[in-house]
């Protein structure tokens, strides 16, 4: 029965095409050496594109507190 449920999962998410430690890997690294918030967002968008395959990516960015000078 779990062999059954984690081939429907895996189907579901197409984790046959990608390796999830390896992307995050990836990621982790790219983002730690990025400062442009837009070339970050691109990037996420991308990665999340290629491996779980979504119909639509959203991505929210909190604002940093507003300071009265």
């Amino acid at each position: 029965m779990r062999r059954r449920v984690q081939e429907a999962i895996d189907r579901r998410f197409n984790r046959q095409r990608y390796d999830a430690d390896k992307v995050v890997a990836d990621f982790a690294e790219y983002a730690a050496h990025e400062t442009d918030l837009a070339a970050l967002q691109s990037r996420v968008v991308g990665v999340i594109g290629e491996t779980i395959q979504p119909r639509h990516v959203t991505v929210w960015v909190k604002g940093g507190a507003q300071v009265d000078e």
